[in-house]
């Protein structure tokens, strides 16, 4: 039974590290979007603003722009993948301590079962003490 609770200690680490990883990338990914948001900005007010070389980027600004708007739609579906991923590793872990929970009841059940067991045969014992 130990080395059943030994596994299920090591697949529960697995687990919260697989979770944290799907973490990471969600909150990197967030990360991604609120960049390119402060660059979607400043590429708007540059183009709303009246500057005399206004005129000769505006093109290279207006393709940039288009290119940062379907770079944040593919963000908005890799960030939407990515939540799911992470409430999915979220619910393997919720079941692999629900497991190690279980697991751990019963080995201390089955450690209770054998202690009262040895007291059982210890008390059924005859003794030695003969009158002398």
């Amino acid at each position: 039974m130990k080395d059943r609770s030994k596994k299920i200690e090591r697949i529960l680490q697995v687990q919260k590290k697989m979770h944290e990883v799907a973490e990471w990338e969600l909150a990197d990914i967030s990360r991604q979007g609120s960049a390119l948001d402060q660059e979607r900005r400043a590429l708007i007010e540059a183009l709303n603003d009246d500057d005399t070389f206004h005129g000769l980027f505006v093109d290279a600004k207006v393709k940039r722009l288009s290119r940062l708007s379907s770079e944040a739609d593919q963000l908005a579906r890799r960030q939407a993948e990515q939540t799911a991923q992470v409430l999915a590793q979220a619910r393997r872990l919720k079941t692999t301590e629900r497991l190690s929970g279980k697991l751990e009841r019963e080995t201390r059940k089955a450690e209770e079962r054998r202690s009262f067991q040895l007291l059982l045969e210890a008390f059924a014992r005859p003794t030695d003490a003969s009158p002398a």
